[in-house]
């Protein structure tokens, strides 16, 4: 019995087993959120082109409140040969609004830029009086001895630019040293300008006799001096010494012939009013006739 149970226990497990095969389970019901889409696939490949940067317009720099995106800005416009030769006025106000800012390292990011564009004196002359605006009047220096160097003359033009650099930055002194040295040295003739904006700063300093020295000078130089000449002496003359010196000028200036303007006229009426003489003010008012009447008038009613 143990030998057939054996015999059989043989046969029967020498069977290959037939197992059941597998199946894939099928997956579960989505939900129709997350069901995929049934819609025609996007056929682009690639994202659509973008189209270029724009390029600055006037109105963008004028509107622009960020420094250095200002300057940004006023570099790429300042590109065009034409916009450099017309918009003089936006060269000033964009310098000017840096100033304000007292972002004088972007003045000087904004000016440098512009030296490679430097092809005549008068292009030159605006950038020195730009750096005299911001009261750098030793970057305007720094240009104007350059301008060898880029063959750029330098003559009354530039050497005018260059003193009101510093007359604007309150360099008294260094106008009038400037004035004396630097002309016999390059071989410029100071005109009417250079000489007014050293009277200017001989005023500025109380050197009255000099400045009146200077008007001397420009005569014996050939040159006539003109109403702001005579409105600067008349203003100092007027504050710093009263009446009767500030009339001294006056009478110069009738002998020279210069007619005196608005200018001169408030000069002499507010002194007047100062030292207490309202009758001797509306007297000259009522000599005058037209607009500079009625602008005094105006002006003396401001005293009252």
């Amino acid at each position: 019995m143990s030998a057939l149970y054996s015999r059989l226990h043989r046969i029967f497990t020498s069977i290959p087993r037939t197992t059941k095969p597998k199946t894939l389970s099928k997956p579960p019901p989505q939900s129709p959120a997350t069901h995929p889409r049934t819609t025609k696939p996007n056929t682009l490949t690639k994202p659509p082109p973008q189209s270029p940067a724009t390029h600055p317009t006037i109105d963008d720099l004028l509107q622009e409140k960020n420094p250095e995106k200002l300057v940004h800005k006023f570099k790429l416009l300042t590109e065009d040969s034409k916009f450099r030769s017309r918009h003089h006025r936006l060269y000033k106000s964009t310098i000017h609004r840096l100033f304000l800012a007292q972002q004088f390292f972007l003045i000087e990011d904004a000016l440098e830029t512009q030296k490679k564009y430097i092809s005549d004196e008068n292009f030159a002359a605006r950038l020195i009086r730009l750096y005299g605006d911001s009261g750098m009047c030793g970057h305007a220096r720094n240009l104007f001895d350059e301008l060898p160097q880029r063959n750029c003359d330098r003559t009354a033009m530039s050497f005018r630019s260059l003193l009101g650099a510093y007359l604007h930055s309150k360099k008294f002194v260094e106008v009038y040293q400037l004035f004396k040295d630097l002309p016999p040295k390059l071989s410029i003739e100071p005109d009417l300008v250079c000489h007014n904006i050293v009277v200017h700063a001989l005023c500025e300093m109380g050197s009255l006799e000099e400045a009146m020295a200077m008007v001397n000078e420009m005569e014996g130089n050939g040159l006539t001096p003109n109403v702001v000449t005579f409105n600067t002496l008349l203003g100092a003359f007027y504050r710093q010494r009263g009446l009767e010196d500030g009339n001294r000028i006056w009478m110069r200036m009738a002998e020279v012939g210069v007619e005196p303007n608005l200018v001169s006229y408030r000069s002499k009426v507010g002194q007047m009013v100062k030292e207490e003489k309202p009758s001797q003010a509306a007297e000259l008012v009522e000599g005058l006739k037209g607009r500079l009447k009625s602008d005094l008038l105006m002006y003396l009613k401001s005293f009252q």
